[in-house]
């Protein structure tokens, strides 16, 4: 008696003390599985729903495995499944669910409440095609010997409709604009599933690569890409996943991609650059000043001696000699620097003034006119093993004195207005005994302002204006001849600068 009960004490620990159990089954128990699969409504009008699809594999695998199809009207039965834990995934050639060849999920039917049940489900799957990948995996490193690729999508496709591209993005670690890799063969698999591209020319080493498909008409978009039942390629709506890295050019339209790099060649990190000019991008001329960098191309290029061993550069400039920043990576040994690459670097307080009809003049007054204070400017060269060391500073500061239009406006009998080269220091250019006329006249100038407006010029950041208010009426001919105007980086004017009106 003792060791019965003692083995019903037993049997109560076993069933009852074990947190983590697994729900019992119940042996003998069934119940009934059915359900329809529909046709996905990727375009959202509820339309589809009226689309069963035939001939759906139908699998169930859990407490055990059971298969069948789908009839003509999308409807599926799975009978007498023993309870307990199961995946349910349909499937069918031409179809796909969010980028999957199958819709799976799982269900528990393990409760006792379920025995002798008829449970229903209903799964849906997508008719468009998908693009699966390419033989490469996404920021593989391949042989740069490698020529051959090949590109997948689920079903086939309408070989008329897509293209595929190689591009090479930049050497490791740098930055440029891509280029298309020219190919010398585009093949497809007998099925229309898979297709080849080789590259004409062997791969870089050490740089980033993109391989993918695009529309063969990139103004159609890349929902023209088409399978032989003219379903558009998934990928192309707002709810869609995105199964791979998308982009957009002017060659390709938008387009899919996986992104890989070449094995690198490099041993060591680049050489310091060396021996940095700078020219103005607009006169070639080492002198830089306000025309310089005001003219319609805006801006300065700074050129040095290629590093050995170089993928890149990086520019980095400096309001005090001390503090560096970064600007931009570029790839080649020059590189064109801009009024707006020096405001986003040193920040907004390097612009002096925004307003167009006032002085100074919009867009303000950024690089190379900060008073007296010189920009320096340094470059780094690196590639995929690492960054090499500063180049010595390139210092660049205006040296060049403005410069006066020979012939001022007569504005009224009594206002004359002259042109000069680039904005002036206020003090200096509003001093009237800067002025004076080659012959004594019998009027004189009562004031000298220095003004902005459009009424002068259609480009007011490229020119200042002073407009002399004289003490009566005077139609000239007329020489005023002009003495001390500075720039704002303290440069002079030639001495006795005439301008007649």
């Amino acid at each position: 008696m003792k060791r019965s009960v003692f083995l019903i004490i037993l049997l109560l620990i076993g069933l009852n003390g074990c947190g983590d159990q697994k729900p019992p089954v119940f042996s003998g128990a069934t119940f009934n599985l059915s359900g329809t699969v529909y046709e996905f409504d990727y375009l959202r009008n509820a339309s589809n729903r009226d689309k069963p699809i035939a001939a759906v594999s139908v699998l169930a695998s859990g407490a055990t495995t059971a298969l069948t199809q789908t009839a003509s009207n999308g409807a599926f039965t799975l009978s007498n499944l023993p309870l307990g834990e199961y995946t349910i995934s349909v499937s069918k050639e031409g179809y796909q669910r969010n980028g999957k060849l199958s819709n799976a999920t799982a269900y528990n039917f393990s409760s006792s409440s379920y025995a002798s049940t008829n449970q229903t489900v209903e799964f849906d799957l997508d008719p468009r095609p998908v693009f699966m990948g390419a033989s490469i995996s996404n920021n593989e490193e391949i042989a740069a010997s490698t020529q051959t690729f090949c590109l997948y999508f689920s079903e086939p496709m309408s070989k008329e409709s897509v293209t595929v591209f190689l591009k090479m993005l930049a050497l490791r670690s740098s930055s440029v604009v891509a280029k298309g890799i020219a190919q010398s063969s585009l093949t497809w698999e007998a099925d229309g599933k898979a297709m080849f591209l080789t590259s004409s020319a062997a791969l870089q080493p050490d740089a980033l690569y993109q391989i993918g498909v695009a529309a063969s008409n990139y103004s159609a978009g890349i929902e023209s890409i088409r399978d032989l039942q003219n379903q558009p390629i998934y990928g192309t709506k707002i709810n869609d996943l995105s199964l791979y890295n998308s982009a957009t050019d002017p060659q390709y339209g938008t387009y899919l991609y996986v992104p890989f790099k070449t094995i690198t060649d490099k041993t060591a990190v680049p050489s310091v650059p060396t021996n940095l000019v700078v020219r103005s991008t607009a006169t070639g001329n080492t002198d830089i000043d306000y025309n310089s960098v005001y003219a319609s191309t805006s801006g300065v290029t700074i050129y040095f001696s290629a590093s050995t061993g170089a993928n890149g550069y990086k520019l980095y400039i400096s309001a005090d000699g001390t503090n560096y920043y970064f600007v931009k990576p570029f790839s080649t040994p020059s590189v064109f620097v801009s009024i707006a690459d020096v405001v986003l670097a040193l920040g907004s307080s390097v612009a002096r003034g925004y307003d167009t009809y006032n002085y100074p003049i919009e867009p303000g007054l950024p690089w190379p006119f900060l008073g007296t204070q010189t920009i320096y400017f340094k470059i780094s060269a690196y590639n995929s093993l690492g960054e090499s060391a500063f180049s010595n500073p390139l210092s660049v500061i205006d040296k060049v004195a403005p410069e006066a239009n020979a012939t001022a406006v007569s504005e009224s009998p009594m206002i004359k207005v002259v042109k000069f080269s680039e904005p002036l220091d206020r003090a200096s250019a509003e001093n009237t005994s800067n002025y004076q006329f080659t012959v004594p006249p019998g009027v004189t100038i009562l004031s000298a302002t220095l003004i902005n407006d459009y009424a002068y010029t259609y480009s007011p950041y490229k020119t200042t204006i002073v407009k002399l208010t004289l003490s009566g009426n005077d139609a000239g001919p007329r020489t005023v001849r002009i003495n001390n105007l500075k720039d704002l980086t303290g440069n002079t004017i030639k001495a006795n600068t005439d301008v007649s009106y």
